[in-house]
């Protein structure tokens, strides 16, 4: 039981590790994903720049031609910052790679400490089953034999009765009392039987229970 406690307490120390860890993660995961959507933006930013340059042929802001080696220089200037921001999105993609995989691991391993959690709280209500209905069964075993008990002295109550009829049977007054007092205990005597033989279909399923449970402790244990 001490074994059972301590690993359950590094379970659940292990279960906030993760879900800590988890939470960083995420938050990692949602920083990257948000600067990628930034570079996406630029990236077609300088695309549509240099889209612009190549068709424009007089400045609107001075209205004085447009020199094709501007024209090269504002190409280039953009080509060069769509290269980077190509290679800043090639990195993020491998670390969204990395960090989606990191997260995936740390969910699995969180959703097996979860269902061990889950599989020892089972267990645990099991056993309490089990014990509470192996203190019952002790309860019948015990009632059981005080109506053995109380049959025992009822059939020497009954055999008495009927040796002492058989000894009045001629004085009528006597024979009608010993025989009516022999008539109650009878139906004393079947009330018994009946208690008996409910105890014992009780006894019998709490065995089948109790059998059932062991089962099905042993093999979550497995």
């Amino acid at each position: 039981n001490k074994e059972i406690s301590a690993e359950s307490n590094f379970d659940k120390d292990e279960k906030v590790k993760l879900d800590d860890s988890l939470k960083l993660l995420q938050k990692e995961l949602d920083e990257l994903k948000s600067k990628e959507q930034d570079l996406f933006t630029k990236k077609f930013a300088s695309l549509e720049i240099i889209k612009s340059i190549e068709k424009l042929d007089i400045c609107p802001v001075c209205m004085q031609k447009v020199s094709e080696e501007y024209k090269k220089e504002i190409s280039k200037k953009e080509n060069s910052n769509t290269n980077n921001i190509e290679l800043e999105l090639h990195n993020i993609s491998n670390k969204l790679k990395i960090l989606n995989n990191d997260i995936f691991l740390n969910k699995q391993k969180l959703d097996f400490l979860i269902r061990k959690e889950n599989f020892a709280e089972i267990i645990k209500i099991k056993r309490q089953s089990l014990a509470e209905k192996n203190n019952r069964l002790e309860s019948i075993k015990r009632q059981n034999e005080l109506i053995e008990n109380e049959i025992k002295i009822m059939n020497e109550k009954i055999n008495f009765l009927k040796l002492n009829i058989s000894n009045f049977s001629e004085l009528d007054f006597k024979y009608n009392n010993l025989k009516k007092e022999l008539n109650n205990f009878k139906e004393i005597q079947k009330e018994i039987e009946v208690k008996k033989a409910v105890a014992e279909n009780d006894l019998n399923k709490l065995k089948n229970e109790i059998e059932k449970i062991n089962k099905e402790i042993n093999y979550m244990n497995k």
